[in-house]
């Protein structure tokens, strides 16, 4: 599946080393394994998405850059003994040919070599691997003869290209000969794979025509590729298409199909219990969905899968609010510990322990996307850098004399930043661009000649002391959306020690008065002097929040330290520490949501419009403030942040 948002091309300092590879792997002895058979030794693994499938969005011949086209760690021989150490069984490699052949099908030998180089790096790491035809134009023609033919000639070309390449390695290797194969007529999609109106036959007549020509070439290829299992393809790999496919009369096959949210497991159920082998190549729980709806479906979907004896391959790329990671390969942690125990959990497993890699660091970390004049150009900015580099360098041949900086935040729309306004600062030849406390996932920079003439030498990432800061504590507990904000706190001097953990669990009237006295001292450098007192606690941060007025007990001396605090009293808090902490008043903005009318009041209502105002916080993903809803730990050191940019700035 392409999950990319904006393309890219980055250089990092892990080097392709595109050395004679060892004979071993080759060499080893094959042992033919049935479809059926292989479920198990697959069971559970993940998707190396976004990385050698990434491609550009011309058609033009490109080279191995394009492995860093959509934002994600160039692919390097620790992944796969950080993958095969957590309990995985094997890894899916999604490959795109098409930008790596001429005219006449031709793969460039270099771009061979470094898929075969990857295939045996997860080798020696003990893994199961899947190499296929990820994104290859030619399933997207018109449907007739001639485009059909045209598909099949570059279909087998590419797979006796690498079926050649690849036919005497173990039966660990398996070839799956089409992702989700899609076509076009006149007028429009006949298949749409997440939301099918209905299936053409005339389509799924078309892929099992593929399948076998493309069975039939590797076959042919001979060495252990007589047996070798091969992976087989349905239109859009969606279930509902499942019915429509054509077994071919040989044991060393199965069938591929994707599973996300909406995606029904019956046809796999059905499939199953007609004898034919099915692999989920591609699962994760994508779209909008709260960590706990993450989760649940998770858990139901994997135990059913299980329970069929189907394997489950995660797709894991980007880690975003709407797509969850296992893997972080830039860092090689492991982000989300309950979904990965809950896949575990769903076939009867535990995962291993953490492996601690041997990588290279980041630093320096360039974008090198090419840069036309008067012309966006954009680069996707990895969360998982993003993290840690907090400055982005332009560096050019001449001095600015117009134009624009952009930039784009998950979930957020874009912003635009120009030279004044805090974000950018122009120095000789240099502009400079301040990532520090922007909320939000980047997606995307873009860059904008307006008519300039001089041109962008290099552009790339740092940090502003240079070296890479410690994560905060306890990291991994904090939701993919915060990790950015929590490390920003721990970075900033704002997080209590107490808080340094579990993120996600509700904050307490305690806690939240801690981060607030924690912000104003380091802002304003002076001791909070002022103290309440109260009859149910002595802690030293409610009493100072309280004696500045910023905050009130329930009545009769009582404070209640360990109760709950709602959005709305939130907003109120936050408005206080601006105005009595920090002496600033936050600007009013717009703030048009359905729910206002259950706030307490008139003042809670203007709290919640300078909250918007000054980007403090907003409302949910469905529209609404939820101005009663529950306050999270890491939602409450978010807003701290952005208090503390609002300030800054």
């Amino acid at each position: 599946m392409k999950k990319r948002i904006l393309s890219l091309t980055l250089a990092l300092v892990l080097t392709l080393t595109l050395a004679p590879f060892p004979p071993a792997a080759r060499a080893a002895a094959f042992t033919p394994v049935t479809g059926a058979e292989m479920l198990e030794n697959l069971l559970l693994g993940i998707n190396i998405g976004n990385t050698l499938e990434a491609r550009p969005d011309d058609s033009e011949h490109h080279g191995l850059e394009t492995e860093l086209y959509w934002g994600e760690a160039e692919i390097h021989p620790e992944h796969f003994k950080v993958i095969a150490a957590k309990g995985f069984t094997g890894v899916r490699i999604p490959v795109s040919w098409e930008p790596h052949m001429d005219k006449d099908y031709h793969i460039d030998r270099e771009w061979m070599d470094r898929v075969q180089q990857c295939v045996d790096w997860a080798f020696e790491a003990g893994l199961y691997v899947i190499i296929n035809a990820h994104h290859e134009d030619g399933f997207y023609k018109l449907v007739d003869s001639d485009n059909y033919n045209e598909a099949k000639k570059e279909l087998t070309a590419i797979w006796e290209q690498a079926s050649a390449r690849f036919k005497d390695y173990s039966e660990k290797l398996i070839f799956e000969v089409m992702n989700e194969p899609n076509l076009a007529v006149q007028g429009g999609w006949i298949w749409d794979g997440w939301d099918p109106p209905h299936v053409s036959r005339r389509l799924c007549d078309y892929v099992n025509r593929l399948n076998m020509d493309s069975l039939q070439t590797i076959r042919a290829s001979g060495g252990n590729n007589e047996k070798r299992v091969v992976i087989l393809a349905v239109p859009g790999a969606n279930t509902s298409a499942v019915e429509f496919y054509q077994p071919p009369d040989d044991p060393y096959t199965m069938l591929g199909v994707f599973v996300y949210p909406g995606d029904s497991v019956k046809p796999v159920r059905k499939a199953v219990e007609d004898g034919v082998p099915v692999l989920v190549k591609e699962i994760a729980p994508l779209g909008e969905m709260t960590e706990s709806e993450q989760l649940k479906w998770t858990e139901e979907v994997h135990a059913e899968l299980a329970e069929l004896g189907v394997p489950s391959y995660w797709w894991n790329c980007g880690d975003s609010i709407d797509s969850p990671i296992l893997l972080d390969r830039f860092t090689c942690t492991w982000p989300h510990r309950a979904l990965l125990n809950a896949v575990f959990a769903a076939y009867g497993r535990t995962p291993g322990e953490d492996y601690k890699p041997d990588l290279p660091p980041l630093l320096p970390y360039e974008l090198a996307e090419p840069f036309k004049d008067g012309e966006f150009t954009f680069w996707n900015i990895p969360r998982h850098i993003r993290r840690v580099m907090e400055k982005m360098v332009v560096e050019l041949d001449g001095n600015l004399t117009g134009g624009y900086m952009f930039a784009r935040f998950y979930p957020s729309e874009w912003a635009q930043y120009a030279d004044g306004d805090g974000r950018i600062t122009l120095e000789e030849e240099k502009i400079i661009f301040d990532l520090r406390g922007l909320e939000g996932d980047i997606v995307g920079f873009a860059a904008w000649g307006a008519g300039n003439t001089q041109k962008i030498k290099r552009v790339y990432l740092d940090t502003w002391e240079g070296a890479l800061p410690t994560d905060a504590p306890g990291l991994a507990t904090a939701s993919g959306w915060a990790r950015g904000a929590v490390n920003a706190a721990y970075g900033y001097g704002i997080l209590p020690e107490a808080l340094q953990n579990n993120y996600q669990q509700d904050t307490t009237r305690a806690e939240f008065c801690a981060l607030a006295v924690a912000l104003i001292e380091k802002l304003t450098g002076k001791t909070i002097e002022a103290k309440e007192t109260f009859t149910d606690t002595t802690d030293i941060n409610v009493r100072k929040i309280a004696g500045l007025g910023i905050v009130t007990g329930r009545g009769g001396g009582v404070f209640d330290p360990n109760g709950g605090i709602s959005r709305q009293e939130a907003a109120i808090i936050l408005e206080k520490v601006a105005r009595k902490g920090l002496l600033k008043e936050l600007p009013e903005g717009e703030a048009n949501f359905p729910d206002m009318d259950l706030a307490y009041s008139d003042a809670t209502r203007t709290a919640i419009r300078k909250m918007r105002g000054g980007s403090v916080m907003s409302g949910r993903t469905d529209g609404t403030f939820d101005p009663n809803g529950t306050f999270s730990r890491e939602e409450s050191i978010s807003t701290m942040v952005k208090l503390w940019d609002w300030f800054e700035k």
